[in-house]
């Protein structure tokens, strides 16, 4: 038995047996995603509309069920205001949006959705704020897809990583980890599962940032355009870990704000290991070593030690030296305790922050913030087959100018990490003045 007619979603998307046997109450996973597509095509365009579909998975399948449940917001109410259904459909556009193009996680979005929810108050003004961030991801994605100039960029990358790493800083994926395991499993990413070790990837523009560029997963329809990255992602409280071989010249871990790591291993097939916490901790029974509980017991800011002790415990390794070794915390680029406040930093920024005031300000640039991040990667001399890996440390810099707000993001310094001893080269761009015309406002 159908539903009467006035309540069929009529667009060229939805076939109306989709409804056959629904109530009222209930829709079909490919109903839900016709319908939060009809509206991302009313706020985005034809253009983004059709782009999302094609990267939708094959309808009555549990790939697309799967789809359909994460982005759902509860029963569907026949009798809402239409503020309210659209307020709900802008939440599963942004949902929707930032699984498929930006590969985010369900906690991520979930704390993307809570974060609206808190700062803005009423279904009008959240609907208009997550409409204002699903522009921002397709935006952000359809640089990626289309900026012409920016494939020369991409071919610099590839050609010669480290020369462009050296002149910009580069903010991998979040990474989704697919493989389900416990709390402070090791889980290893080989292939054989749900998780693959190469993709190609693609830059894109970082918003408000001239030097400062995104790493993703390349869309479906441009493949061909990206370049082949190990890419290793993360699980909160999960040690992650990859063996490199020959398949790539380039290796990214997903993004670092804090997380440990390590790499081990002879240099033509080293393996990687990624380890991070989204607070709070999970428990700690008797499945977890004695000595990972005690470096937790010790002290709540020891995670770059509870880290090490996990990795120490997990590794299948037992003869180490340092030249087959590397690591690196949250120490050598987020947080030293140089700063004993609530704003954490490093010395270095800090060092960073102090160069660039005075002559930032004369030139009319008022700095606010100096932050610090990281990023690891590795580069395969083709020559001898062996990896080599670097810490890039950034500094983001929130400035104002002519009373409108902006930032930029600047690498400060590489550092290679393994093989052993380390190697420093300086960032030519740090100390660099702002180019206006290259960044946008941020909202203050």
């Amino acid at each position: 038995m159908g539903i009467p007619a006035p309540h069929i979603l009529r667009t060229s998307l939805l076939e109306n047996d989709e409804w056959e046997g629904e109530s009222l109450l209930a829709k079909t996973p490919w109903a839900r995603l016709s319908d939060t597509l009809a509206y991302l095509n009313t706020i985005l365009g034809n253009t983004a509309m059709v782009h999302v579909q094609q990267l939708l998975p094959t309808r009555r399948t549990p790939a697309c069920a799967a789809l359909s449940d994460r982005i759902s917001v509860g029963g569907w109410d026949p009798f809402a205001s239409a503020l309210r259904k659209n307020y709900r459909r802008a939440k599963r556009c942004y949902m929707l949006l930032l699984i498929l193009l930006e590969q985010k996680d369900d906690a991520y979005v979930q704390a993307q959705l809570t974060a609206v929810d808190a700062n803005y108050q009423g279904d009008g003004a959240r609907k208009m704020r997550l409409d204002q961030l699903s522009q921002g991801v397709w935006d952000g994605y359809n640089r990626t897809v289309d900026c012409e100039t920016l494939f020369v960029q991409q071919g610099q990358f590839t050609a010669n990583p480290l020369n462009f790493m050296e002149r910009f800083s580069v903010l991998p994926n979040h990474g989704v980890l697919k493989a389900v395991s416990e709390p402070y499993d090791l889980v290893t990413i080989d292939d054989t599962g749900a998780d693959r070790r190469v993709f190609p990837m693609l830059l894109s523009p970082q918003r408000a940032n001239e030097y400062t560029f995104k790493l993703n997963y390349a869309p479906r329809t441009k493949q061909h355009q990206g370049t082949p990255v190990y890419f290793l992602p993360w699980q909160s409280c999960r040690l992650v870990s990859m063996t490199l071989g020959n398949a790539a010249n380039l290796f990214f871990t997903a993004a670092i704000n804090g997380c440990s790591v390590f790499v081990e291993g002879p240099p033509a097939t080293p393996t990687l290991y990624h380890a991070g916490i989204n607070p709070p901790w999970d428990a700690m029974d008797n499945t977890v070593s004695q000595h990972v509980r005690t470096a937790k017991a010790s002290d709540d800011d020891q995670a770059a030690l509870v880290w090490r002790e996990l990795f120490w415990d997990k590794s299948p390794t037992t003869a180490r030296n340092a030249m087959t070794m590397g690591e690196v915390n949250k120490a050598d680029y987020v947080n030293d305790d140089t700063n004993d406040g609530p704003n954490k930093t490093t010395a270095r920024v800090l060092a960073f922050h102090t160069a660039i005031r005075a002559p930032w300000l004369a030139a009319g640039f008022d700095i606010l913030s100096c932050s610090p991040w990281g990023c690891v990667f590795g580069i395969r001399n083709t020559g001898t087959g062996n990896w080599a890996f670097y810490l890039q440390e950034n500094a983001t810099v929130v400035f104002m100018h002519a009373g409108a707000g902006y930032g930029t993001a600047r690498p400060l310094r590489l550092t290679r990490f393994y093989p052993t001893p380390a190697a420093v080269r300086v960032c030519p761009n740090a100390n660099r003045l702002p180019v206006i015309g290259d960044v946008s406002v941020l909202a203050m």
